[in-house]
């Protein structure tokens, strides 16, 4: 079974976009905007598959933890220059400022 629906008062530009990615994937508007919709829920389904197993722990618990390993990174090297080499070697990830 399927239900109509009116979506009102889209941006000019998003429709723009939809026009515009629906002419380059051969579909109308109406079919880009179902597709889209079905991603996402899929998406969200497999985020919330994925995090159905993660233990949820107490923040205080958590917090302990962290309490018994704090203090126990031995460096040579400051702080800054310890930020400076996990900088270097990680990944490139998203485009995200992750300065402070």
């Amino acid at each position: 079974m399927s239900v109509a629906i009116t979506l009102k008062s889209i941006p000019d530009e998003m429709m723009e976009s939809f026009r515009s990615i629906a002419k380059e994937n051969h579909r109308s508007v109406s079919g880009e905007i179902m597709y889209r919709l079905k991603k996402s829920l899929a998406a969200d389904a497999e985020v919330a598959h994925i995090t159905e197993g993660c233990v949820r722990e107490d923040a205080g618990i958590i917090a302990d933890e962290w309490e018994k390993i704090g203090g126990g990174w031995i460096s040579d090297s400051s702080i800054e220059d310890e930020i400076a080499e996990i900088y270097s070697v990680r990944s490139l990830g998203r485009d995200e400022d992750l300065s402070l």
